[in-house]
């Protein structure tokens, strides 16, 4: 079993237990991914639970990129933005903890919910099929136009 790891004010790390194991306790995309992959497979099960006469197999593919989305972005990214979060509004913070809610919510949820789409995009379908329209609207938009059939005029 490994040891809690936390930062001490010189920046370096502090470890409780002597098995330290510093790649599971501190960055946690193992969880991450395992979980996401879950998550995905469950929501299979379920929809297909819930059409009783649906005999197609549950898509390997959807849970293999929700764990490549754990793994890499979603354990790390919450992980070092969580102990940056620490550092910028310490507890005792008067309204700490009101602070850290609206920073979470405001700014990396949006952020965080951008890049799951852009990734989610490049997994599912590849670089070759987006592509950056900045015609559209006058700003910069992803378009998944050419994808699935639709054509950019019937839009």
């Amino acid at each position: 079993m490994c040891g809690f790891v936390y930062p001490t004010p010189q920046g370096n790390f502090h470890r409780e237990d002597p098995c330290w194991c510093p790649f599971i306790t501190h960055a946690s995309p193992h969880t991450c991914g395992i979980l996401s992959a879950l998550g995905n497979f469950l929501a299979q099960m379920i929809k297909k639970w819930k059409k009783e006469g649906c005999s197609q197999k549950p898509d390997v593919s959807g849970p293999v990129r929700y764990a490549i989305f754990g793994f890499f972005f979603t354990g790390p990214l919450s992980h070092y933005f969580y102990l940056l979060m620490e550092r910028w509004i310490p507890p005792e913070v008067p309204l700490a903890a009101v602070k850290r809610l609206l920073l979470e919510r405001l700014l990396f949820a949006p952020a965080f919910l951008c890049l799951f789409f852009v990734v989610m995009n490049f997994l599912e379908v590849g670089l070759c099929y987006s592509t950056w329209d900045s015609s559209s609207f006058g700003t910069g938009i992803l378009n998944l136009a050419s994808v699935g059939g639709i054509h950019s005029e019937a839009l």
